[in-house]
């Protein structure tokens, strides 16, 4: 059975849950304002996700984490293309990661590839029934109700974060007099505001850090919260623009 429409008058929420109840299998198209994302479902569970944006490439969250270095991350795709091999597989049988770093590192990936769509202010989706993604990858089998739960929550987060920071090119300013008193930091405290200068955007430092734009704003939102810092300009000044930047500045960067 296909199911198509608009991200506006059926939510994702809805569309999840009505792929679990009816235990669906196939590939869920989800077209955004940027970036084409396609989930794999099995029996009502998600089993993979397809992203045409290159953050959320696995190599790149490797990178993230500090699993691997650029030269051996490159190494390692110059196999792959020759070969036909999963990333995975062979940064596994190189010995630079377990296969339970890569099977946790893939869980979150598929998981956060699917949050950052509850956040799209527009969209469209489709549903191809029966489908497959035809890509070789390390096939999961999540739970969708975990899944909706967290998204919804994270889009009430982000209605409380757009509150106060009102685009990717806010500025954070460190304050050292609170930071001293709240001593010692949390290690991603600490990592995000030895980053502000003072100059960088939120933007810039998600491409700086290869981290979620979620994730960063939320971390920059508490610390804000915290008296820790604050913003010599909340942004959104330049709109639906900023995004595209960050975009193109996001495709130098990973080329």
């Amino acid at each position: 059975m296909a199911l198509n429409g608009d991200l506006a008058t059926m939510g994702l929420e809805d569309i999840f849950q009505w792929l679990a109840v009816g235990k669906k299998s196939g590939v869920l198209e989800l077209r955004g304002p940027l970036h084409t994302k396609r989930v794999g479902f099995h029996e009502g569970k998600v089993t993979s996700i397809w992203s045409s944006d290159p953050r959320e490439y696995l190599g790149q969250y490797l990178l993230a984490f500090n699993r691997i270095t650029e030269e051996q991350l490159r190494e390692a795709l110059a196999t792959q293309e020759d070969e036909n091999q999963l990333l995975g597989r062979i940064l596994i049988t190189r010995q630079l990661v377990t296969e339970a770093e890569i099977r946790r590192i893939v869980q979150l990936k598929v998981e956060e590839g699917i949050f950052d769509c509850f956040l799209w202010q527009a969209g469209a989706f489709e549903f191809h029934d029966g489908s497959s993604l035809g890509q070789k990858a390390m096939l999961l089998s999540l739970e969708v109700t975990g899944i909706v739960l967290e998204g919804a929550r994270r889009l009430d987060e982000w209605k409380r974060i757009r509150a106060v920071i009102k685009g990717g090119d806010a500025v954070p300013v460190a304050i050292p007099e609170a930071i001293a008193e709240q001593l010692p930091l949390a290690p991603e405290d600490a990592d995000i505001l030895a980053r502000v200068d003072g100059a960088k955007t939120l933007d810039q430092l998600i491409i700086e850090m290869r981290a979620p734009e979620f994730k960063i704003h939320k971390l920059v939102f508490d610390l804000r919260e915290k008296g820790m810092l604050r913003f010599t300009t909340a942004g959104g000044s330049l709109g639906d623009s900023a995004s595209m930047q960050l975009q193109r500045a996001r495709a130098l960067v990973e080329k």
